[in-house]
């Protein structure tokens, strides 16, 4: 990868039609020092933005996503991958990917480190990558609240330019690489927050098994042994939306998975995930992630 270290370099991500007043991604380098590398990707934007990422030999790089949702492409090594909000993507060299982000407001850590600067953890990646490139990936936000805000305090830290953070770039670099690796928790949009009541976890459960059912709120409530009131109420509370929107999110899932797997149609697929029509498909794609279901599938090499 390139050698960059002026610490006041910033870059734009943007398409050659970009308006102004479509917004933009700003890349600025934060950190660079003892082998470890770190890009701050921020702003918002309401067209879909692009750049290339290639990854040397002997290189790790971590795509952490605070905010916002990308698309990863590598044509060479046969992926095709979405990152929802709130996860990272851990990729081991030698590799080209093609990172493209979805519309609306990003808040991304891009974090590049040589084999050298931490070898154990470059020793354990290839054992585990059987020597060649690799790539892995994870959700944190409700799972890991300590991870949350330990990003948040290096997003701050870096940003105000304060010094002396390796001991905590370290850390997230190692707790994040073992959740991407090791982690039951990949890529969620309906992630189940530890601090849910168990009738409600039970519930959430089974709406992730079986999302193409119905799921009316007095059915709910009565699986989860409340009152439907009591369980909008309740739900609400608990995971920060409505209990519908989770049920739209765990189709929306599924449809994603549909979407990057098979070569079904949009109408299919909108059936199979239990959504009512194409339009309401199209509405939850774009609202939870930023894309539209067709971008999700045939976003091209080559955009930026």
């Amino acid at each position: 990868m390139r050698s960059e270290t002026k610490m006041e370099e910033t870059s734009t991500i943007q398409t050659s039609e970009q308006s102004s007043d479509k917004g933009g991604l700003s890349r600025k380098l934060l950190h660079s020092q003892h082998g470890i590398t770190i890009h701050r990707i921020s702003g918002s934007t309401s067209d879909l933005l692009s750049r290339e990422v290639a990854i040397d030999p002997s290189e790790s790089m971590l795509l952490v996503s605070l905010s916002g949702s990308a698309v990863y492409v590598s044509e060479r090594m046969k992926i095709r991958r979405v990152q929802p909000p709130q996860g990272a993507f851990l990729v081991r060299g030698p590799i080209k990917l093609d990172v493209h982000f979805a519309r609306g407001m990003h808040r991304w850590l891009e974090i590049t480190w040589q084999d050298s600067a931490l070898k154990a953890l470059a020793d354990w990646q290839e054992s585990e990558s059987k020597g060649g490139p690799s790539t892995w990936s994870c959700h944190f936000d409700d799972h890991a609240p300590f991870l949350t805000d330990s990003l948040g305090t290096l997003w701050d830290a870096l940003s105000h330019g304060q010094r002396n953070q390796e001991p905590l770039i370290v850390s997230i670099i190692a707790i994040l690489a073992d959740m991407a690796v090791n982690g039951e928790i990949k890529d969620t949009l309906a992630s189940i927050p530890s601090s849910v009541p168990e009738p409600l976890v039970s519930l959430m459960r089974a709406v992730k098994a079986r999302p193409t059912d119905t799921w009316s709120l007095k059915e709910a409530a009565s699986m989860a042994g409340y009152s439907a009131f009591h369980l909008s109420r309740t739900f609400r509370v608990a995971v920060d939306y409505g209990f519908p929107e989770f049920v739209d999110r765990c189709r929306t899932e599924l449809a994603v998975q549909e979407l990057l797997t098979t070569e079904n149609s949009i109408e299919e697929i909108a059936t199979h995930s239990g959504f009512g029509s194409t339009q309401a498909l199209r509405s939850a794609c774009r609202e939870y992630l930023g894309f539209l279901p067709s971008e999700i599938r045939s976003v091209q090499i080559g955009l930026h």
